[in-house]
């Protein structure tokens, strides 16, 4: 059911900056091999585009500082390193993909 819902994007516009940065940590991480281009996602990996900004970065602070067992390891592998002020930049932008 969920699946089928019409996407919708974070309301308001994206802080250019922000969206560029965050643009660029999304291709040097190769985020859309697994996501798909479009960040939609596919069989069992999520969705991140137009997901909510904070939930986005809360997941990413989580894969990178607390992974747990039994978890996508490939996502922990990914983050880690990856600073904070990279981490809203990259959720920003998924956030506002359309």
């Amino acid at each position: 059911h969920f699946s089928a819902l019409p996407m919708q994007s974070s309301p308001g516009e994206p802080d250019k900056a922000l969206q560029q940065r965050g643009r660029l940590l999304a291709s040097k991480l190769r985020c859309a091999s697994c996501h798909e281009a479009s960040f939609k996602g596919r069989a069992q990996m999520p969705r991140l585009a137009a997901q909510r900004e904070e939930v986005l970065l809360t997941k990413l602070i989580a894969f990178r500082d607390k992974p747990k067992p039994g978890t996508d390891t490939i996502m922990n592998a990914t983050l880690h390193g990856v600073k904070d002020d990279e981490l809203k930049a990259l959720a920003h932008f998924l956030a506002h993909v359309r």
